[in-house]
């Protein structure tokens, strides 16, 4: 690590850590860690979310942190030692970003395993989830600081089979460093790029638009479904929306990469899933349609937790918001994995979740089976349709491109609104 990433990250001022008793130890079956839960834009001033979480995670880690499927490159911490790292500071960080990308991979592998276990002939599931078990790419390296004065972050596949997650840092326009690696959005969305790539590996090498923009969704989700699966995050954003999905204020799931967008200028945040684009809408670029996929899924999902809360009146709402987060995901999975072709468009994803959903409308996962009596298919196709989804490519016509005085402000920076947060590279 360079001198001069060590003299910013000891100019921040470090956060106190609110589970400073919680010790993070290892045990034969699994080991205590300890993360970001959200932008310290979001935390900072919110005492629903606390700054500092830990979390356990039914796996034992080597120094590094690293094991089997992913490393922390760029020096080692002691895992003997990580209860005393302090909040933004290097060590931590790298703790931090190693934690995040594997709770990302962990609740995706979760959800192979439940498709596999409910539909144990599915051959194609059979084959993606052996395809990823096999790691015919080898250990996952991450970079909490590998991109020296860049306004990016990136998952990328080489021609020699190496797979790298690099996280840029950068100064902003009011001097202070801004180090990607501490949004936990923008760690998940990128290990969602790196899960999708050991699915369905061909979705990489696609030229199709459309296919890119699924990879980018995907991504977007991931960073979603990380909020949604943790209990703290899931019950503050309850608490603070008033189980208003749709809430404008308050709502840290929906919006993405909070401190990163507002470094670059943007209005509170990079993304948004709670939007309302058509694909007649956007210009035809990946993260632009993305949107549009993002926002109907999110939209789908959305509807099925407010019909939930008035379906079962006994049950938490947190507990409903994850058991709806958690049919969405296996109904989603379950499509992108099982989908024809190897560069699917959006109309052909929709299609093949219309047929799941039946599917599931029968039998599905045994934990979150109680919610089959939703209108499933009613949620997704109101929003694909809404949003020109489900519309084949012959028949779009997408937006013509607009001037971004954003992008034009940064373009010499690496194209940034065209590459930040989910450049899926494939290198030769």
């Amino acid at each position: 690590m360079s001198s001069q990433i060590q003299k910013n990250l000891q100019e921040q001022r470090p956060i106190k850590a609110i589970n400073a008793a919680a010790t993070a130890t290892s045990d034969e079956e699994g080991t205590v860690l300890r993360f970001y839960p959200q932008d310290i834009t979001v935390t900072r001033n919110q005492p629903l979310l606390e700054m500092i979480e830990k979390c356990y995670v039914p796996q034992v880690f080597k120094d590094g942190p690293q094991d089997a499927e992913m490393s922390i490159v760029g020096g080692k911490i002691k895992m003997s030692q990580i209860d005393k790292l302090i909040p933004r500071t290097p060590g931590f960080d790298k703790l931090h970003t190693f934690t995040a990308a594997k709770l990302t991979a962990n609740m995706w592998r979760d959800t192979v395993k439940a498709l596999r276990k409910t539909f144990p002939d599915d051959k194609k599931l059979s084959k993606a989830a052996e395809y990823w078990d096999k790691m015919p790419n080898g250990t996952l390296q991450i970079s909490p600081y590998g991109l020296e004065d860049e306004k990016n972050a990136y998952y990328s596949r080489g021609g020699t089979g190496s797979i790298v997650l690099k996280f840029g840092y950068f100064t902003d326009d009011k001097g202070d460093t801004i180090y990607t690696c501490q949004s936990p959005d923008i760690v998940a969305h990128e290990t969602g790029h790196y899960v999708l790539d050991h699915l369905r590996p061909e979705f990489n090498d696609s030229k199709n638009v459309q296919t890119g923009g699924l990879h980018e969704a995907f991504g977007d989700i991931s960073a979603l479904s990380f909020v949604f699966a943790d209990d703290a995050m899931a019950r503050a954003l309850i608490n603070l929306t008033f189980g208003n999905l749709h809430a404008s204020a308050n709502n840290f799931a929906a919006h993405l990469a909070e401190e990163f967008g507002i470094s670059l200028g943007m209005p509170g945040y990079l993304r948004n899933a709670d939007d309302d684009y058509k694909l007649s809408q956007v210009e035809e670029e990946v993260h632009a349609i993305s949107e549009v996929f993002t926002g109907a899924y999110y939209d789908a999902l959305a509807s099925a937790f407010k019909a939930a809360t008035e379906e079962f009146t006994e049950y938490n709402s947190v507990n409903l918001l994850q058991a709806v987060s958690e049919y969405s995901r296996n109904l989603l999975l379950h499509a992108i994995v099982t989908v024809g072709g190897k560069s699917p468009d959006f109309a052909d994803i929709a299609n093949r979740l219309y047929e799941i959903i039946d599917l599931h409308s029968k039998n599905a996962p045994a934990k979150v089976a109680y919610l089959q009596k939703l209108k499933w298919k009613t949620y997704f196709q109101t929003e694909f349709e809404r949003r020109e989804v489900s519309k084949p490519v012959n028949q779009l016509r997408y937006a013509a491109k607009k001037r971004d005085m954003v992008a034009e402000q940064v373009r010499p920076e690496k194209e940034i609104l065209t590459m930040v947060c989910g450049a899926r590279t494939l290198q030769n």
